[in-house]
């Protein structure tokens, strides 16, 4: 059975050219994931029902406060790709202003975005906003650890852009996990790439103090107690993902799915991707500058080293 990733996911955004290679290319079953993240789905599922019955109290006034300081509709319903590509519809509680992409299209969020309402910051702040996907837990299309879902848009490009990214969808997202506690939100394709080393390392060690340490880390979180410091003391640094991050620096173009197709590109990525070629430019004229430089430095050793002949004596 084909995922529905091949047909909704990766080629939301293309074309029919695009779904055929993708279908060609991807096989899901290849991809390993560790034992204790299957046998614990249904404990999710549990843990999240009973997560959510406390949690409708803060839902409900957070709702309220929503409706109450602007317009829209309080729940936001956006569409994210999940386990093997399937697509879900992801529920947040609603922070930005109606329609705030009508005009930019897909965009990652930025640092002091001017889409996000007064209140919509301070949940931002205390992650309250993510409390609605306790229901997506016990539907079953999350987890409570776990990679982050990306939307279809960006999932298609950074599958493109980015060697191996495609991996992360072995398991199931997760409403937090160790990227969103070791690294900063994204805002560039490295920061892509440090957040893919940290699922992959997650989705292939995951088990029960793991769990633990990632939980209590995005619980101090919400108390605006987090850092560099706070992760190392739970055994998260950057020096945690250097394996993983490795292996995606060596796949190069080996697992790319095809060229990177510059037609319907989102905002965010036209400007990752341009800024990406500006910097492939950069080191490649640096890298000729350096071999040109070398080749003069070598052909002026070999004259000198060549001795000069005395025109008095027969040649």
């Amino acid at each position: 059975m084909q995922p529905a990733l091949i047909e909704d996911g990766l080629s939301a955004a293309g074309n029919a050219e695009a779904a055929t290679r993708d279908r060609e290319v991807i096989d899901y079953n290849a991809l390993g994931s560790s034992r204790y993240l299957d046998w614990t789905a249904w404990l999710n599922q549990v843990v999240g029902f009973l997560l959510l019955i406390p949690m409708s109290i803060p839902i409900a006034i957070v709702s309220l406060m929503v409706k109450l300081s602007s317009p829209g509709p309080i729940i936001y319903r956006q569409t994210r790709v999940g386990r093997h590509g399937k697509v879900f519809t992801l529920y947040k509680v609603r922070t930005m202003c109606q329609n705030a992409e009508s005009k930019t299209g897909p965009v990652w969020t930025a640092t002091n975005d001017s889409r996000i309402t007064p209140v919509g910051r301070i949940l931002r702040k205390l992650h309250l906003d993510e409390l609605p996907q306790l229901l997506n837990v016990v539907r079953g299309d999350m987890v409570l650890i776990g990679p982050r879902p990306e939307r279809p848009e960006f999932t298609h490009y950074l599958a493109q852009a980015v060697p191996g990214y495609i991996n992360r969808l072995a398991a199931k997202p997760g409403i937090t996990g160790v990227a969103q506690i070791l690294l900063p939100p994204d805002s560039d394709l490295e920061g892509v790439r440090l957040k893919l080393a940290a699922d992959l390392k997650y989705i292939r060690t995951a088990g029960v103090w793991m769990d633990v340490r990632v939980m209590t880390c995005t619980f101090l979180r919400m108390f605006r107690i987090s850092g560099p410091r706070v992760a190392r003391f739970f055994g998260f640094d950057l020096s945690w993902i250097d394996g993983p991050l490795a292996e995606i620096r060596e796949l190069g173009d080996k697992t790319r799915i095809g060229p990177i197709d510059s037609s319907n590109v989102p905002a965010t990525f036209a400007v990752a991707m341009a800024n990406q070629q500006t910097a492939d430019e950069s080191t490649a004229a640096a890298t000729n500058g350096q071999l040109t430089s070398a080749a003069e430095a070598e052909t002026s050793q070999s004259e000198e080293a060549v001795p000069s002949v005395n025109p008095g004596l027969p040649r």
